[in-house]
């Protein structure tokens, strides 16, 4: 009985203490109310940040990132250890038949697309509002009758197995060095090339192999299913075009410039 009488006082106590201080009450509720309408800033703030984030050009590209996480069992070396396969068992074909079963045997996914070389560090809206554009109104405004197909390495990814002294990026380059050796090859046979919009500096610096001596952004257009008309252009086997960055007055020019490279029209076209 005692402890019940004494858990009694305490809340009489308290009802005691409301009634007396009844005017603190008026305070407290304009005060809330200041701290609400003083805090509307700040969660204003933070809202457009995640907007922004959301709509960030690293958040673009990275719907579409191939990791180096896990090195010769990453995604970005499997798809160009496909590619090599697919391009090898090309060249030891000697029939067109032959040939085109090759190519037939390729995932739609990977007959035709863009592989992009950027990184967190350089990646900018500019560049986002090109593909963004392009790829938004590709079948519609452009009229392309293939599917948007983009793959994108990010050459400062951070992965567990990298080291301050050999980065994710230079483990990628030592082993696909072949790549980027024949990318400069088929670059300098490209019309994009012969007319002057890439320089032999340019493509020393591809073939070098040298990460800290890459030039960013790299785009590069992959495409098999040139190799399917009667009679194909055998020039470039499996890389058929190659840019640095993105040319256009704006962000719908930069959106063109994507199509025509990957129709091989305007600048990419004989002239």
């Amino acid at each position: 009985m005692k402890i019940l009488k004494a858990i009694g006082n305490v809340f009489v106590k308290i009802w005691r203490w409301i009634k007396n201080t009844a005017w603190v009450q008026p305070l407290l509720i304009v005060g809330l109310i200041f701290g609400v309408i003083f805090s509307i800033p700040a969660i204003t703030s933070a809202i457009q940040n995640l907007i922004k984030n959301n709509n960030s050009a690293r958040k673009f590209f990275e719907t579409y990132q191939l990791k180096m996480e896990g090195d010769k069992d990453s995604e970005a070396q499997k798809l160009l250890d496909r590619y090599d396969i697919s391009r090898k068992e090309y060249n030891e074909q000697k029939t067109p038949e032959q040939k085109k079963a090759v190519i037939n045997k390729i995932p739609d996914k990977e007959k035709k697309f863009f592989l992009f070389f950027t990184s967190y560090a350089t990646v900018n809206d500019d560049l986002k509002s090109g593909f963004e554009i392009a790829e938004t109104y590709w079948k519609t405004t452009f009229g392309v009758k293939d599917d948007f197909r983009l793959y994108t390495i990010f050459t400062d990814e951070e992965t567990t197995t990298a080291t301050t002294k050999k980065p994710a990026f230079e483990t990628f380059m030592d082993s696909k060095s072949w790549f980027f050796e024949e990318a400069a090859v088929n670059g300098e046979k490209t019309e994009y090339y012969k007319n002057g919009k890439i320089t032999d500096d340019q493509l020393t610096k591809l073939s070098d192999c040298d990460p800290s001596n890459f030039q960013l952004p790299l785009l590069v257009l992959v495409d098999w299913k040139i190799l399917l008309q009667d009679e194909p252009d055998e020039t470039n086997i499996g890389i058929t075009q190659l840019t640095f960055g993105l040319t256009g007055d704006d962000n719908w020019a930069k959106a063109k410039f994507l199509v025509d490279c990957w129709n091989g029209e305007g600048e990419f076209e004989p002239k």
